[in-house]
Order: C-alpha cells, then structure tokens, then sequence
C-alpha cells in the first residue's frame, strides 16, 4: 500500500531561464501530472529530487536520451550533479496570465518557496 502524501507547497515565484538569453518570472510554478519532482541520474542511479527542496538548478550540455547534465542546488546549499530528465512541461502564471515551456527549452531555474 501506498502512504497518501500532501501535496508539495507551490512556488511562491521563479526566474526561468531560456537558452536563448530571455527570462521569465513565474508564480506557482509546477510540473503538471506528477508530484513535483525532478529526475536525477547520477552514475546509473535515478533519485527523485522534490521542488520544495530545489533552490536552483543549472543546466549545461546537450541533451542525450532526454537527460541533460545539471547542477541542482539544495535549500540547505548541498549541491547535486548530474543528469536531469528534461522531457516534460513547466507551467505557472506570469504577469500577462498562463504561462507554460518545455523544459528542454530551460537554461536555468532559479526557485523561492514561502
């Protein structure tokens, strides 16, 4: 039996940074459809990173087999290296309303939680 989690505590706000130099502020960012939470991929192991404890991540490289190489920094200032799964959706609201991208499209996720 699976225990019933509460849902993770939203976003209060983020700068998404696109790969083309542009950066967006988006407020109750998530990822649709799952438990919010990033797939990382170190040495052949896979650990599921929630976003309540994601302060940062940076992507660099190309992508490979829908991974991309990534430095997750933690709230408590650890950081993660590794491969993040980027076949997926962002979703949140700016300024001018409903806002979605692609993660594959992200250069840099920079996170605040209330």
């Amino acid at each position: 039996p699976q225990a019933n989690m509460l849902a993770p505590p939203p976003v209060s706000r983020c700068l998404v940074g696109r790969q083309v130099g542009m950066a967006f502020y988006v407020k109750g960012l998530r990822i649709p459809g799952t438990r919010q939470e990033l797939r990382l991929r170190e040495g052949g192991t896979l650990t599921w990173v929630p976003l309540e404890q994601v302060s940062a991540v940076t992507f660099s490289g190309p992508i490979q087999d829908t991974y991309r190489q990534a430095v997750i920094t933690l709230t408590g200032g650890e950081r993660l290296k590794g491969e993040v799964d980027v076949n997926f959706l962002i979703e949140g609201t700016t300024d001018l309303g409903y806002w979605n991208m692609p993660m594959r499209k992200v250069a840099s996720l920079n996170l605040a939680f209330d």
